[in-house]
């Protein structure tokens, strides 16, 4: 029995109500299960579950069936989505719905829908989605006679308070959601614009990283979560922030092979542009989202006092290489030091912060690259410094020679500037009285030694 079936009983009304959407979704269910002899069948099988594994493969197959149905495809302009998706994205927007169905009935309104064989079809999905579930789940198992003891939950499961936060913010660290996309007017299918000859790379890996940890921050901000929630949160959300943009990076890869292959050099270079901004971007949202759960474990109550020194400030600077896990080659935006490292420096220290950081290029551990975005590399040098605990610095030679003065006799031509110098300072206080006016003699003095 499907939902075509019904529509056309002669006993099928011209409208649905709540009562009759329920019964409707049980009735398909209970439907399916009798074609299929279910409850003989499980009885009979010397191996239950492995039939109710090949039952629920048969009602996987089964969903994209009705899924692609005329009456299931949702075209709102130039989008193209199916109608169980849009009625969730309905449920999910407005709080103050129940239930499917009355999240459905909105949707009807808004397209101008018959509710009747809108209704039946997804009636149907939501019949064989729900089997698919119960399918999904393990037999109960025989209870022991005497108990273990119940382990903690490490990880949000599908039953903590927790999983639709955390699906939230997983969606908003999906790299689909930020690639650019295009509407295939045969296929009525958004696709990625990088699988069209004419693609011209147009994203910015730093303002898409701060885009989308600022997203997250709000989030987590205005739903008002707990510091101890937030730690949860975000140690979730790490392992998928480290794997943002991968399958569209490995499409991408090939399309660039594919490309390049075709002698299409410019097509393929704008598309591995693009590799490198996720990647980049990808570097980044990590970073950020470490940062703030490294700073919940802060303990703010005693601000540091203590002042960093040189060798402090250049660790510091090698930690954020360290604890993304940084290969030779990766590179730190200079953006991520200025939010999460120099504003914390007092001003001694911030020139501390200059010098390290120039000894640190000088000795080969870094490369400065003055690109768009500006950003450090880490050498094989660097890499090496990093994570070999046994590593020797080498002894390094001062660069700058100081110039050795004469120890007797004093060269005319060093006498003539030091005259020179002097006299452009005395005609410069006779030209510009204001600008010295808050000077006394013994500041003019100085200036003249």
């Amino acid at each position: 029995m499907d939902a075509y079936q019904v529509l056309n009983e002669p006993d099928c009304k011209e409208s649905l109500t709540q009562a009759s959407f329920d019964a409707l979704v049980a009735r398909f269910r209970k439907a399916f299960l009798q074609e299929k002899c279910y409850a003989e069948r499980l009885a009979a099988h010397r191996r239950p579950q492995e039939f109710r594994e090949e039952l629920r493969r048969e009602v996987a197959d089964h969903l994209p069936a009705i899924q692609q149905r005329p009456e299931m495809r949702d075209i709102d302009g130039k989008t193209a989505s199916y109608v169980q998706t849009a009625v969730k994205m309905i449920w999910i927007e407005d709080k103050s719905l129940r239930t499917c169905f009355a999240a459905m009935e909105v949707y009807c309104q808004r397209r101008g829908a018959n509710i009747l064989t809108t209704g039946v079809h997804l009636a149907e999905y939501k019949a064989m989605d729900r089997l698919f579930r119960l399918l999904s789940r393990s037999p109960k198992p025989k209870t022991l006679a005497v108990p273990k003891p119940a382990r903690r939950k490490s990880a949000i499961g599908f039953s903590s308070r927790y999983y639709e936060p955390f699906m939230t913010l997983c969606r908003m660290i999906d790299a689909d959601h930020y690639l650019p996309t295009r509407y295939n007017e045969d296929k009525q299918t958004k696709s990625f614009a990088y699988l069209y000859g004419n693609y011209q790379n147009e994203l910015e890996p730093v303002s898409l990283s701060q885009g989308i940890t600022a997203k997250v921050a709000k989030y987590l901000r205005d739903n008002l979560f707990r510091p101890d929630e937030i730690k949860l949160l975000l140690q979730e959300l790490l392992p998928q922030a480290q794997i943002f943009g991968e399958r569209a990076v490995n499409s991408m890869r090939d399309w660039a092979d594919r490309a390049a292959g075709h002698c299409d050099a410019t097509y393929a270079d704008e598309v591995q542009q693009t590799v490198t901004v996720v990647l980049a971007a990808r570097n980044f949202i990590y970073q950020d989202l470490l940062e703030q759960y490294s700073g919940l474990y802060t303990d703010r109550s005693k601000p540091e006092t203590a002042m960093k020194s040189k060798t402090e400030i250049q660790e510091l600077v090698l930690d954020f290489f360290r604890r993304t896990n940084s290969r030779a080659g990766h590179v730190v935006h200079i953006n991520v030091f200025r939010h999460n490292l120099i504003h914390k420096l007092n001003p001694k220290e911030h020139e501390l912060y200059v010098t390290g950081l120039n000894e640190l290029i000088k000795k080969g551990y870094l490369i400065y690259e003055q690109s768009s975005p500006e950003c450090l590399r880490l050498t094989e040098k660097g890499y090496q410094r990093i994570y070999d605990d046994n590593f020797q610095e080498e002894e390094s030679q001062p660069i700058i020679q100081k110039k050795k003065l004469p120890g007797t006799g004093f060269p005319d031509e060093l006498y003539s500037d030091v005259l020179a110098t002097l006299s452009a300072y005395g005609r410069d206080l006779e030209t510009k009285p204001k600008v010295y006016s808050g000077q006394d003699e013994e500041g003019m003095r100085d200036h003249f030694l």
